[in-house]
Parts: structure tokens; sequence; C-alpha cells
């Protein structure tokens, strides 16, 4: 950024006259000042803005405004038991979306707009672009590995992303082909030890924000999320 503004200068013939000097060194040194005043701001730097000021550079620099979620979850009234009598038309099919929304904290405005304006991944959709940009969102810092999140393509252009934040493995003996011997373990038998993974806090976050759109993906596909 521009850290010096362009000096004024009086002409050769008017150097002489120390009040004139006076008044153009006062312009400089004005100009300059808001010149430091714009470059203290850091406005082009969203993640040093906090509160209105975040809201005035995500809006009017980056195109981004604050985006907010539902509260809780939309009801389905469909089948038995989800509806009460002449409530709803037999067959028929309804969803009642929440009614309360809730304005996003500036943490995740911040990554909000790092999602949308982060080019280290390329330009080309696929499983390692999207698995280092809900890392990145998860983390708010340089994505080393994605093991956390898996991202798989089923029937009908589905996306199935799961975000794990822990895990659990199938240990031996268990009664699993080739995993026991004879009357070892017993029916059905299963072994398991838990590892913890790191919790992400903002898992769900991430759920929300894909299926509210808030978050940018080729509209070709359906996504379908899951925090484990």
């Amino acid at each position: 950024m521009l850290q010096t503004t362009i000096p004024s200068y009086l002409y050769l013939q008017y150097r002489d006259d120390e009040t004139l000097q006076s008044f153009v060194d006062s312009y400089n040194q004005l100009t300059q000042n808001y010149v430091d005043g714009f470059n203290t701001l850091n406005l082009p730097i969203y993640n040093l803005q906090t509160n209105l000021m975040l809201d005035w550079v995500g809006n009017n620099i980056y195109g981004i405004p604050r985006p907010v979620f539902p509260f809780g979850r939309a009801e389905i009234r469909d089948a038995i038991n989800t509806w009460a009598f002449n409530e709803i038309a037999f067959n028929e099919r309804r969803i009642i979306n929440p009614t309360y929304y809730a304005p996003t904290t500036d943490d995740v405005y911040r990554r909000v707009i790092t999602w949308s304006h982060y080019r280290g991944d390329g330009y080309h959709f696929n499983i390692k672009w999207l698995k280092r940009r809900i890392m990145r969102f998860l983390t708010n810092a340089f994505v080393t590995q994605t093991y956390q999140v898996s991202v798989t393509f089923g029937v009908g252009n589905q996306v199935n992303i799961t975000i794990y934040n822990n895990n659990r493995h199938i240990i031996k003996p268990s009664a699993i082909i080739n995993m026991f011997a004879f009357n070892e373990v017993g029916f059905n038998e299963l072994h398991t030890v838990y590892e913890p993974l790191t919790k992400y806090e903002l898992a769900e976050t991430v759920k929300k924000a894909i299926q509210a759109g808030v978050l940018p993906l080729p509209f070709q596909f359906t996504y379908v999320i899951n925090v484990i």
C-alpha cells in the first residue's frame, strides 16, 4: 500500500515567499496524515476489523453481508404421529422452517469472507479443494492436513461430507472374517477402541452455512453434511 503522499511544491519564482512555503508544507503534512490514517485503519484486512467496521468492509469491499443462520431445525409434518387430526391433508407433506434467525459472530463472519475470497486452492472444484476449504473454515489457519473431513460422491450428483469429531476403530479379536481364530470370540462380538480427535466447535456451523447457501459451492450438486 502507498505509504507516502505525492507532495505539492511551489514554482521556483515563489520559493522565496515564506508564507506560501509554509502553506504548501502544511498541506503536504495534512495529506500525509490522511494517508497514514487510512493505512492505520487497514480496511482491506478484514481479519483486523470488528463489529460495524467489519460489516462495512464485508459489504462494501468484499460484497458479502453478515449472514444469519436459522436457530433450530425445520419440522417435517407428513408421517403418522407428526401431526394432529385435521391439521394437514392425507399424504400431504409440510416443512415448517425455524422462525428465529441469529446473526453470526465476527469470527464466523471473517471465515465466511475467507471461504469466498481465498484463492490458494485454485479455481477447480474437486475433493481436495472442498476438504481444504472446510478445514480452513474449522481451524482458521493454514491447512496442513484434512484427515477429519471425508468427502464422497453418491448417486444423483450427491456429495456426502462427513466431519469427524471423534473416531472408533475395530480391533482384534472381533467377529469379522479373518480377524479372529475359531472359538476365540463370541458370535457378533465386537471390540473397539476410542480415538480422541480434535473437536471442532464450528462443525455444526459449517453444516448450517452450506445448507443455507452462505458458503458458495457448485450448484450442480446436492450436499449432505454429517457431523460425527
